[in-house]
């Protein structure tokens, strides 16, 4: 049995953006500015967060291959800074309507919930990054 693909049967992948273009097209200058800088400390305690765990594992593996407690306190920095930043960014709030970001307490208690994607009004932080690469 051959399949045969036809035009209406194909699917496609593409990656189209234009949604996420017009989403924050008609946004004031006050608002761009508060989602920007959302973005930006997002992005920041992001970072922050994987340094934390490469923290960790860079001293986990060196304190089993030299054994010295100097990378004990490595270890414990890069545990302290990984918490400290994922609280932080669970507690951040929504630029557009306030809300916690990713839902709160309750939604973490429910199920795990997705920094991509405010809670509340769905304002995705795609759409954010895409608000910066527009070069504002």
């Amino acid at each position: 049995m051959r399949f045969k693909i036809t035009p209406a049967t194909k699917i496609s992948l593409s990656l189209d953006r234009s949604a996420e273009e017009k989403l924050l097209a008609d946004v004031t200058i006050e608002e761009r500015d508060r989602y920007l800088s959302r973005w930006r400390k997002f992005k920041a305690l992001n970072r922050a967060n994987w340094l934390g765990i490469v923290l960790v594992l860079a001293a986990y593996f060196l304190v089993r291959l030299y054994a010295s407690n100097d990378w004990w306190a490595v270890l414990v920095f890069g545990v302290l800074l990984s918490l400290a930043t994922s609280v932080w960014l669970r507690v951040l709030n929504c630029p557009r309507c306030g809300a916690t970001y990713s839902g709160g307490l309750i939604t973490i208690i429910q199920r795990f919930s997705s920094l991509r994607k405010c809670y509340g009004c769905d304002l995705t932080t795609s759409a954010l990054a895409m608000l910066e690469k527009r070069g504002y």
